[in-house]
């Protein structure tokens, strides 16, 4: 009953994604007791995945086209306990803190991004193996009649597998043995991995210097190393097989990324989007010794994808929306330094202020901070009557 309670308390676009995910988690395992154990070892063996006989449920890359609707809802459906617990814990505290920050809107357009961007990569990645390995099994249909009206499938099942031999009984039109080789082929994506990295980069943007406490509090760990130890744990385990679902790790974090730096918008009541501070760029992510060269690599990127017009160039930006933002910002800033009677605005300040619009107040013990339109940065301080501006507007417009 106080689990209910606890949950009821929940903010409404929280409450949905919670909720979702525990009926799909629960549907799939209600399911998985529809079935014999017999059943699930002669249609797939011993080791394989048995989420893999409800395509409309979870991701398969061979049925998408016939389940679209699974690049969404595979993310809400954990296939085993731990990873269901795992969810059910991380997914209320992680989205209730970001629906307060942005709002219920914009925090369910940021998972649904998420969530079926790094499913269509997934995807994509899966097709692009069996071109790569010369797989011509990629969307056979095993599935026979007498197996799919068991299942709850249509007749021919469309389903990724390895060039593996099947044996069929002709004669009765059955299917007596499938085997799904454990490999890239015959999996299922599912799960909120993508979403957890997801939330973890979102947490790197808004509080990077923000200590968490991890293994019962043997260590601290700041927020801004986290998503690259959960990538980290991705990397590792695709190298030892188990491609599925950790491989959405890895999608799920540049994904989300991509979409924070370059697509959300910044404030709704301006038209500005990302956060191209220097602090969030893409080679901010790797160790320091190699961060010059990502940034190459990284400026490269972004000047073809400005030619080609996937992304607008800073100074584009720059004339439409980027006004606005210093403009607020100093506005929010001086409000709250206008609390404190009796003490004026230093003379950089007002400098500053003017150069946005705005006119410097009274000052009082705050601070303020935004980028540059060069991925640098503006910020402002006051602290009992003493201001201090710090301007870095470094000319690397060609940066992302």
């Amino acid at each position: 009953m106080s689990s209910f309670l606890s949950l009821l308390a929940l903010p409404p676009a929280t409450r949905a994604l919670t909720g979702a995910l525990v009926g799909m988690s629960l549907l799939l395992f209600a399911l998985r007791l529809s079935l014999a154990p017999g059943d699930l070892k002669g249609i797939f063996g011993a080791s394989s995945d048995p989420s893999l006989v409800f395509p409309w449920l979870v991701l398969l890359p061979g049925s998408v086209m016939w389940y679209p609707w699974t690049l969404l809802t595979s993310s809400f459906v954990e296939s085993n306990l731990l990873e269901f617990l795992f969810s059910l814990f991380t997914l209320p505290l992680a989205a209730r803190y970001l629906e307060r920050v942005w709002g219920q809107v914009e925090l369910l357009k940021f998972v649904f991004v998420v969530v079926v961007a790094s499913n269509i990569i997934a995807v994509v990645v899966n097709v692009l193996e069996s071109v790569v390995l010369g797989n011509k099994e990629l969307f056979l249909a095993v599935l026979d009649r007498r197996w799919a009206s068991a299942i709850m499938l249509p007749r021919r099942a469309h389903i990724v597998i390895h060039d593996n031999p099947i044996k069929t009984d002709k004669e009765h039109n059955v299917l007596t043995l499938l085997h799904f080789s454990d490999n890239s082929y015959g999996m299922s994506y599912h799960g909120l991995m993508a979403l957890q990295v997801g939330f973890l980069v979102a947490f790197t943007q808004l509080i990077p210097e923000h200590q968490v406490q991890v293994f019962g509090g043997i260590a601290k760990v700041r927020v801004k190393s986290l998503p690259m130890l959960y990538v980290t744990v991705s990397n590792v385990a695709c190298l030892i097989g188990y491609q599925s679902p950790y491989i959405l790790i890895q999608f799920g974090w540049i994904v989300s990324w991509f979409y924070l730096r370059f697509i959300k918008l910044a404030d709704p009541t301006s038209d500005f989007r990302g956060d191209r501070s220097e602090t969030f760029a893409f080679s901010s992510w790797f160790p320091p010794f190699i961060q010059p060269y990502v940034a190459k690599v990284a400026g490269i990127a972004f000047e073809l994808a400005v030619k080609v017009g996937v992304l607008k160039a800073w100074t584009d930006v720059e004339m439409g929306g980027y006004a606005a933002v210093p403009a607020m910002a100093l506005k929010a800033l001086d409000q709250r330094m206008a609390t404190k009677p009796g003490s004026s605005a230093s003379p950089r300040l007002a400098t500053v202020a003017s150069l946005a619009g705005q006119p410097a107040d009274n000052t009082s013990s705050t601070s303020g901070s935004f980028s540059g339109p060069s991925g640098g940065s503006l910020s402002a301080a006051a602290t009992s009557g003493e201001d201090a501006v710090g301007v870095n507007a470094a000319n690397d417009v060609g940066k992302d």
